[in-house]
C-alpha cells in the first residue's frame, strides 16, 4: 500500500488543495533493503499555473545510483511545510537506523530535522557552501584553502586549512565560522554511522533536473509522469542487478579494482 497524505485548506463555501505527500512501497523497500542511511533532501519551484514547491527525499542504492523515496507537493518552503514533510517521511521510512540527512541549508530545515528526526545526523551540501562564500571571498586561493578544509579527513588537517584561510582572508575564515556554525561540513567530521564521504547534494540536483520537463504541470498530471518513471526505472535496475557479475555492485567494484592497483 502506497503512503499518500494530503492536506487541504477550508474557506467559506470552499475547499483548497493545500499539500499533498507520494511515497510507494517499492521505495520503502529499496530504502530498508538497499540503501545506506543517507537522505539528500531538497525543494524547487514549480513552474505551472498554480506554483507551488517540490519536496524531494532521494538516497543512493548500493551502486551509486539515485533512489527517490518521497514527494510533497506544497504551497511554501518554510518550516512548517519541511516538518510536516519530514514527519511523514519518518513515519514511513524509519526503521531505527539513525540517519544522516544532507541538504542545501533550505528555508525551514534548521528547525525542521531535529524537530521530526531528533537523532539524525545533517550535513551541509559544500558546493552550495562554496558558492554563497565566493560571493564576498572569491580568489583561486581561498577556493583551494575551501576544499581542502572541506575535504580534509582528519582535524589536524582541517585545523591547517582553516589557519590559512585566517592568514589569507579573516573575513573569509569569520563567514565559515559564523554560517556553518551547527552544522557538519567537513569530511573529517563526517558520522561514521552511513559510511558516505560524500561532500554535495549532488543526488537531489540531478533529481530536480531528471524531472525538469514535468515541473510545469498540474500537480497529480506531474506526480503520475513520475510515478510512471519511477516504475520504469526500478524494472530496470532491478533487471540490471541481476545480470550482476558479481555479489559487489559494479562502480564499487571498479573503485576497488583501481585502489588495488595503485
Amino acid at each position: 500500500m502506497c503512503k499518500v497524505l494530503c492536506d487541504a485548506v477550508s474557506y467559506p463555501e470552499k475547499c483548497l488543495f493545500q499539500r499533498i505527500f507520494v511515497a510507494f512501497p517499492a521505495q520503502r523497500n529499496a530504502f530498508l533493503n538497499g540503501c545506506r542511511p543517507f537522505i539528500g533532501i531538497d525543494g524547487c519551484h514549480l513552474k505551472g499555473k498554480y506554483g507551488g514547491v517540490l519536496l524531494a527525499a532521494v538516497a543512493a542504492d548500493a551502486n551509486k545510483g539515485i533512489v527517490p523515496l518521497a514527494l510533497s507537493v506544497c504551497e511554501i518552503e518554510n518550516t512548517e511545510t519541511w516538518s510536516w514533510f519530514l514527519e511523514h517521511l519518518h513515519n514511513y521510512f524509519d526503521d531505527g537506523r539513525q540517519v544522516t540527512f544532507i541538504s542545501d541549508r533550505q528555508k525551514g530545515l534548521l528547525n525542521a530535522i531535529p524537530n521530526t528526526w531528533p537523532f539524525a545526523y545533517h550535513r551541509a551540501c559544500c558546493r552550495h557552501v562554496y558558492a554563497n562564500f565566493a560571493r564576498d571571498h572569491a580568489g583561486a586561493k581561498l577556493r583551494n584553502l575551501f576544499w581542502r578544509a572541506a575535504k580534509s579527513s582528519n582535524k589536524h588537517d582541517f585545523d591547517e586549512a582553516m589557519a590559512l584561510i585566517k592568514d589569507e582572508k579573516i573575513e573569509a575564515y569569520n563567514w565559515l565560522e559564523r554560517e556553518l556554525q551547527g552544522y557538519t561540513w567537513s569530511m573529517h567530521a563526517y558520522d561514521r554511522n552511513c559510511k558516505v564521504e560524500r561532500t554535495d547534494n549532488n543526488a537531489s540536483e540531478c533529481f530536480n533536473s531528471w524531472i525538469l520537463p514535468y515541473k510545469d504541470r498540474h500537480a497529480l498530471s506531474m506526480l503520475e509522469e513520475i510515478r510512471c518513471r519511477l516504475m520504469k526505472r526500478f524494472t530496470k535496475r532491478r533487471n540490471e542487478a541481476n545480470n550482476w557479475p558479481k555479489t559487489i555492485a559494479p562502480r564499487i567494484y571498479k573503485e576497488l579494482d583501481k585502489t588495488y592497483k595503485k
